[in-house]
């Protein structure tokens, strides 16, 4: 093989074509007390000497097995196959079921012809092929999380491994072995997009996701002192208000209430710190307006609406990681309303998004939904106006004239916060009522939550100028929730001093 081609492989199969010799063997044999035995399933098969040695060196196993693989990509390169090779590399690491059928066909048919099926290996795979793929072609001992659909989260620190279950994390009594073990999956992680750029000098973060939906969160050394990963998943399958209700997200008495404001045509924000469900939330409203046109809007690509409502006619799309003069403004924006787009929904307001609220009826917007890091509703359209006037730093913007320009086009938001490491709440929906005389901002609390009495309390006063925009497409249900919300409101009256808060006057200049 010639240098170019053995370059060319390595390039796209992403590591290093360095066959396993004689010499290198014994090398890892010699070395193989360093590596912990107690990890390891213990066989009965009688050997000799050496070869229970030998098979009691996963790591050493696992090398031979890339060798032999790798010169099956050889001959593919020769045979003028190299791209099947290369894609069912890629597939292995996305986690392409077709992909993985097939390398592990070539693991099983390496074991059989030599032997080897009785070899030890680390006790948290659940077998042999499956171990020696992991370790090669896949997600190393990350893999136990992947196989764990309770889990929603992992992180690596360094060599350490923590999972997250029922919100708490726990470190696992595995870890990567090395670090060279961890770099080896970086390099495999960089094959899931071409794009896909690390190294530890001007690159050291990554940001990609798998074909089943993972979120991949990587940075290195240069970045930080050690190197870092984070996994995250969508764990949920029921997006539902009873579900909501049934996890104390939310009063089962208000499961109505949220369905009809999740189909009403108002501008609304699902606001609270980071993990408070805010997201969850979205999806959960989004499954009551599903059959509207909906273009749904993430800096990249988490959530997968499209898998959740496969009939839904939801276009997915990435905006921008950052604001290439207003790409998201000028360009994508402009391109989605040429295919008849009804609802837009912004999965995490910031900077760059924040305009589509302050001039969403200019653009023919009949609904926007999003969610944003704010825990005091009074604070959504000020944060929301300053958000806008760093954006566009250049036109001299008014703080206050902004402001009432998001308290006009918001409509209402819903608040979330954290009780504890599992449970999440709805703290409170309250709508946005501006005085044209006075123009003055009032919130307007429909529903609030008690800590100290683990309660609600509703309000059934809806500002009219949010009950005459919501009555053009929705009358009979805007009346509905009138009469819900005064049942609401006989059984847990609100108290008067939460029902109104006063927001920033704005100026008349």
């Amino acid at each position: 093989m010639s240098l170019l081609e053995k370059d060319l492989i390595e390039d796209k199969v992403g590591f290093k074509l360095d066959p396993v010799t004689p010499e290198s063997l014994i090398s890892e044999i010699n070395n193989a007390a360093s590596f912990d035995a107690s990890e390891f399933v213990i066989t009965n098969k009688k050997e000799s000497m050496s070869d229970s040695f030998i098979n009691a060196n996963f790591p050493t196993l696992c090398r031979s097995i890339q060798s032999y693989i790798q010169r099956i990509v050889e001959d593919m390169l020769k045979s003028e196959m190299t791209e099947d090779g290369v894609e069912i590399h890629h597939g292995a690491i996305s986690g392409n079921p077709n992909s993985i059928r097939i390398i592990k066909e070539h693991i099983e048919e390496y074991l059989t012809n030599n032997g080897l099926l009785n070899s030890n290996f680390p006790n948290y795979y659940p077998d042999l092929t499956e171990a020696i793929f992991q370790e090669v072609f896949g997600w190393g001992p990350l893999s136990v999380w992947r196989n764990d659909p309770e889990s929603e989260k992992a992180k690596v620190v360094g060599q350490n491994i923590w999972f997250m279950k029922e919100g708490k994390w726990e470190l696992q009594h595995f870890k990567f072995r090395s670090m060279t073990h961890i770099y080896d999956l970086f390099e495999r992680i960089k094959m899931l997009n071409p794009e896909n750029k690390l190294d530890r000098f001007q690159n050291t973060e990554l940001e990609s996701v798998t074909e089943d939906g993972i979120r991949v969160s990587i940075m290195v050394p240069g970045r930080t002192y050690q190197p870092v990963i984070t996994l995250r998943r969508q764990t949920v399958t029921n997006y539902s208000f009873e579900k909501q209700a049934a996890l104390g997200t939310l009063p089962k008495e208000a499961i109505e209430v949220f369905k009809i404001l999740s189909i009403l045509n108002l501008n609304q924000i699902i606001a609270g710190p980071p993990g408070t469900g805010k997201s969850t939330f979205l999806l959960t409203m989004l499954s009551e307006s599903k059959d509207m046109h909906t273009a749904y809007i993430e800096s990249r690509f988490e959530h997968f609406p499209n898998i959740l409502f496969p009939k839904s006619p939801i276009i997915h799309i990435q905006g921008t990681q950052r604001d290439i003069e207003g790409e998201l403004e000028n360009t994508v924006f402009p391109a989605l309303l040429r295919h008849d787009i009804e609802q837009v929904i912004a999965a995490e307001v910031r900077r760059v998004e924040v305009e589509l609220y302050g001039s969403a009826g200019e653009r023919g917007i009949q609904k926007l939904m999003g969610t944003f890091h704010s825990k005091f509703p009074e604070n959504i359209p000020g944060i929301l106006a300053r958000l806008s006037i760093q954006h566009n730093q250049s036109n001299g913007l008014n703080y206050s004239d902004e402001y009432l320009r998001f308290a006009e086009n918001l409509h209402f938001s819903i608040t979330m916060e954290q009780l504890d490491e599992k449970n999440k709440i709805v703290s409170g929906v309250q709508f946005y009522e501006l005085n044209e005389e006075t123009w003055e901002t009032q919130i307007v609390r429909i529903m609030a939550y008690d800590r100290k009495g683990d309660s609600w309390s509703f309000n059934s006063n809806i500002p009219e100028r949010i009950k005459s925009i919501a009555k053009i497409y929705h009358e009979s249900d805007v009346e509905r929730l009138e009469i819900l919300l005064k049942e609401l409101e006989e059984k847990y009256p609100m108290k008067e001093e939460l029902k109104r808060s006063i927001g920033l006057k704005a100026s008349r200049s």
